[in-house]
């Protein structure tokens, strides 16, 4: 039900070379007019956990034995939704209401042996990285070419876990997202 904002899917696949040890590939390929990142991951289904944000934050920070880096600070018409987890393969997917879109943001614990995939079908406009709290985060800027908006994507590791965050907003409220997310110590 998250319409064509939904960019974050889970992947069905696993690899596996020389037994039960899984390996993670990232390759990016064009298709079209979009940009796919895939990213091997195994078939569980979604568990969605409806709480509020703070509890959602601590569930992650039990089921996944780190605390999460947090939003925040956001735009004031970015509102907290639900937040959906798979307890097996360890994922966290928080949904933001953001004036009439999602802002999604996804935490993956099991990146090294388990992954997921982000099509983006958008023109990619620019791209950059920004290091924040000694964390390198890679920022991209697309293009929707319907709607012409600006839509944001941000991807980083950070103590063991992998993050990835997209919405479609302009550019200062993005950047206001990223620059005031919390990273625990």
């Amino acid at each position: 039900t998250l319409a064509s904002s939904r960019v974050l899917v889970i992947a069905i696949s696993v690899t596996s070379i020389g037994g039960p040890g899984r390996v993670v590939t990232l390759v990016k390929q064009a298709i079209g007019d979009r940009e796919v990142e895939k990213i091997n991951s195994s078939d569980e289904n979604l568990t969605i956990v409806e709480e509020n944000e703070e509890k959602a934050y601590q569930k992650v920070d039990d089921e996944f034995g780190t605390m999460p880096v947090k939003i925040v600070l956001g735009p004031a018409q970015m509102k907290f939704d639900r937040m959906e987890m798979d307890d097996e393969l360890l994922t966290a997917e928080f949904i933001y209401n953001y004036n009439e879109s999602k802002v999604v943001y996804f935490a993956n614990a099991s990146f090294s042996n388990t992954s997921w995939g982000v099509d983006v079908e958008d023109e990619l406009q620019k791209q950059h990285i920004e290091k924040i709290n000694d964390c390198e985060i890679t920022i991209k800027e697309y293009r929707t070419p319907k709607t012409n908006k600006e839509r944001y994507s941000a991807r980083f590791e950070y103590k063991g876990l992998e993050y990835f965050l997209i919405g479609t907003m302009p550019e200062n409220d993005f950047n206001l997202i990223v620059n005031n997310l919390f990273f625990s110590k």
